[in-house]
C-alpha cells in the first residue's frame, strides 16, 4: 500500500507538472475502492489538495466545482463515470485515470476525446519510471475541500488543513477514551461514500487505528451479503437503515405476545447493560437477535450511528439486538469531527451525548423563528473547535454568512440542554416550520418515528402557518401492507385479493389510505407526538425516495428540498380536501 501510494503520488506530480496556481488539485470520483484511498493518501504525502466528486451533484454542479478548483486532472471508477465527466470537464482539465480497466475503457480510448484517458496501472508505470520523493507538507496547508450540496444554490467547498484534518481523528480518539481499541476497530467495511465527510473521517479513524480495510463488492444492493462475508468487528450507518433494520424486526412479531416477548427482550438486556453486562446467549438473543447479529457477520462490537437523531426506541433496541455499546455522534461538514457523542454505560436515550474534547458549543438565539434561548431553552447550535474549518474555497460571502461575531459556526440546526448537560438535537432551522396555532413542528423527527412502523418505507411530512395540522407523502412497504391487508380480509370484503391489486391501485385505495393514517397515528401516539405533529391526511405514492431520482442524498437523508418541490402540489391539494 505504501509503495502504491508512492507510485499514484510521483505520477501526479509528474502528470500535472509546473503550476502556476497556488494549490494543485485532484479530483476523485467514484465508488469506494482502494484505488479511492491510494490516490487521497497520495495526494496528501505529495502536498495536492484532494477535491473528492460525486455525480449526484448535477452536470452544473459538477461543472462549478471543475471549474471553481482548475481541477487539472481526475481519478475515478468506470469509463461511464469518465464520460460523465468529460461533459462538464472545463479548459483546466487534461486528463482523467479510470481505475476499471475493462473492455469499454478501451472502447472510450478508442473515441475521440477533448481529454486524454489512462488506465490505473498505467498511472502506476508512469509513477515507476519517474519516481520523486514526497513533499515536504506544512500542518497549515490546505488538504481537502469537501464539497456540500446544502439546500439551494451551488455547492460549497468545505476547507481542510492537514493540521484540522488530524485534529479531527485525534480529538475523536481523545473524545472517546480508551473505549476504542485495536481489538473492537479491527475490521471497517467502507460503503458510505467518501466523497462525505462522516466517512472520511470513520476511515481515517480506522486506518490511524490500524483497522483492515473492506470494500463492498458490487453496490449497496450487496451490503448484508458483504457484511456476512467480512464480518465487520464495528458497523457504522446512518438513522434510516437503522430504523429499517427495527420495523423490519417488528413485522416479524407475528401476534401480540411475540410482540410483548420482544419488549420485555429488549427491556431485561438493557438491564444486564446497566450492570455493564454484554450477553450474547441465551433464550431472549435466539428468540430475536441472534439472526440479526448473525445478518451483520455476528462480529459486531461498536455500533456507531451519525447524520441524524435516533428514535430513542430505535436506539434501545439496537443496545438490544447487537448486545454492544451503540455510540450516536453529532457533527456537520463545516464543524470537522465529533461535535457530540455519547458515551459507552449512557443508558439514556433522545440526544447526542457530551462535547467532544476541545470543543465549544452555545446555543443562540433564532429571531426569525422566535426563538429566545433563556426563555425557550433552545437555539441554533454554535460551534467552536480546532477541528472546524476556516470557510469555503473562494466564497466569501457564504464564508462570512457561516460565523457569528465571536468566530462560531452557525451549524443551522436548533438545539437544547437536557438536564444531565447533553446535546439534543430538534432539527435543522430551515426544516421547522410553524403552524397555524403558532406551534413548531421538526418534520424529521416526526418522520423518524413514524418509519418506526413496518408498513412505512419513506416519509415526508410537511406543513405551514396557513393550517393547523401537518399533511404526508408515503411510500409503504408493499409487502408488508399486503401482509396487513390479508390479515384484515376477514372483516373487509375483497381485501382477500389485495396481492391481486397492483401498487397503483393500492394508492389509490380509500381503505388503504385510511389504514395507512391510522397506523401513523398509533405509532405516533406510542411515539410521543403531539396531536399538531401527526399528520391528519397522507398521499400514498409507489415511486420509491432514492439517490438515483434525487429525493435522497448520498448519505441516505431526505432531500427536502427535492420533495417538496416535487409533491408540492400533493400537498396543496391534501390541505384543499381536508379543510
Amino acid at each position: 500500500a505504501y509503495q502504491t501510494i508512492e507510485l499514484v503520488g510521483s505520477a501526479v506530480i509528474y502528470l500535472i507538472g509546473p503550476s502556476k496556481n497556488e494549490h494543485r488539485f485532484v479530483g476523485i470520483c467514484g465508488r469506494n475502492a482502494p484505488e479511492w484511498v491510494y490516490t487521497q493518501h497520495a495526494c496528501s504525502n505529495y502536498g495536492l489538495v484532494t477535491v473528492p466528486l460525486y455525480d449526484t451533484l448535477g452536470n452544473e454542479a459538477m461543472e462549478h466545482i471543475i471549474k471553481q478548483t482548475e481541477l487539472e486532472i481526475i481519478v475515478c471508477d468506470t469509463a461511464t463515470r469518465a464520460r460523465s465527466l468529460l461533459k462538464c470537464s472545463g479548459k483546466s482539465l487534461n486528463q482523467i485515470v479510470v481505475w476499471q480497466n475493462d473492455s469499454d475503457l478501451i472502447q472510450l480510448r478508442l473515441e475521440k476525446c477533448d481529454v486524454p484517458i489512462i488506465s490505473f496501472d498505467e498511472l502506476l508505470e508512469i509513477g515507476r519510471n519517474h519516481l520523486i520523493s514526497k513533499a515536504d507538507v506544512r500542518p497549515e496547508e490546505l488538504c481537502l475541500i469537501c464539497y456540500t450540496s446544502g439546500t439551494t444554490g451551488l455547492p460549497k467547498g468545505v476547507l481542510y488543513t492537514h493540521m484540522q484534518f488530524m485534529n479531527c481523528i485525534i480529538k475523536c480518539r481523545e473524545s472517546l477514551g480508551d473505549t476504542l481499541n485495536e481489538k473492537l476497530l479491527d475490521t471497517h467495511l467502507s460503503y458510505l461514500p467518501l466523497s462525505h465527510v462522516m466517512e472520511q473521517f470513520v476511515m481515517n479513524t480506522s486506518l490511524f487505528y490500524g483497522s483492515s480495510i473492506a470494500f463492498l463488492t458490487t453496490n449497496i444492493t450487496g451490503l448484508s451479503k458483504d457484511l456476512a462475508y467480512y464480518r465487520p468487528s464495528f458497523f457504522c450507518a446512518v438513522p434510516r437503515i437503522y430504523s429499517r433494520i427495527y420495523s423490519d424486526t417488528i413485522k416479524g412479531c407475528a401476534n401480540r405476545v411475540s410482540r410483548w416477548l420482544l419488549d420485555y427482550s429488549i427491556q431485561q438486556k438493557l438491564h444486564e447493560q446497566k450492570k455493564g453486562l454484554y450477553t450474547r446467549y441465551g433464550l431472549l438473543d435466539y428468540l430475536f437477535f441472534r439472526n440479526i447479529r448473525k445478518q451483520m457477520g455476528d462480529h459486531v462490537n461498536i455500533v456507531i450511528s451519525g447524520s441524524a437523531p435516533l428514535q430513542p426506541e430505535v436506539l434501545c433496541f439496537l443496545k438490544a439486538a447487537f448486545s454492544c455499546p451503540v455510540l450516536e455522534g453529532y457533527g456537520s461538514t463545516e464543524t470537522g469531527g465529533i461535535v457530540c457523542t455519547s458515551l459507552i454505560g449512557d443508558t439514556t436515550a433522545g440526544h447526542v451525548g457530551a462535547l467532544g474534547v476541545g470543543v465549544i458549543v452555545k446555543l443562540a438565539d433564532v429571531p426569525d423563528m422566535g426563538f429566545v434561548v433563556e426563555r425557550d431553552r433552545m437555539g441554533e447550535i454554535c460551534v467552536y473547535s480546532d477541528g472546524m474549518t476556516s470557510g469555503y474555497y473562494r466564497d466569501e460571502l457564504r464564508t462570512k454568512e457561516l460565523f457569528d461575531d465571536d468566530g462560531f459556526i452557525r451549524t443551522g440546526d436548533v438545539g437544547m440542554w437536557t438536564e444531565s448537560g447533553a446535546l439534543k438535537i430538534v432539527d435543522r432551522c430551515k426544516n421547522m416550520f410553524k403552524l397555524a396555532q403558532g406551534e413548531y413542528v421538526a418534520p424529521e423527527r416526526v418522520e423518524n418515528v413514524y418509519l418506526t412502523s413496518p408498513l412505512i418505507n419513506f416519509i415526508f411530512v410537511e406543513g405551514n402557518s396557513l393550517h393547523p395540522f401537518t399533511v404526508g407523502v408515503v411510500v409503504p412497504s408493499w409487502t408488508a401492507l399486503r401482509e396487513r391487508l390479508l390479515q384484515q380480509s376477514d372483516t373487509n370484503i375483497g381485501w382477500s385479493k389485495s396481492n391481486q391489486l397492483t401498487e397503483g391501485e393500492l394508492c389509490t385505495d380509500e381503505r388503504v389510505n385510511n389504514l395507512l393514517l391510522t397506523e401513523l397515528q398509533a405509532v405516533g401516539k406510542r411515539g410521543g407526538l403531539k396531536g399538531f405533529e401527526q399528520v391528519r391526511a397522507i398521499h400514498i405514492v409507489a415511486e420509491p425516495f432514492t439517490v438515483d431520482n434525487g429525493l435522497l442524498t448520498p448519505t441516505m437523508k431526505l432531500s427536502r428540498c427535492a420533495v417538496r418541490r416535487q409533491y408540492a402540489q400533493v400537498v396543496a391539494d391534501l390541505y384543499a380536501s381536508n379543510n
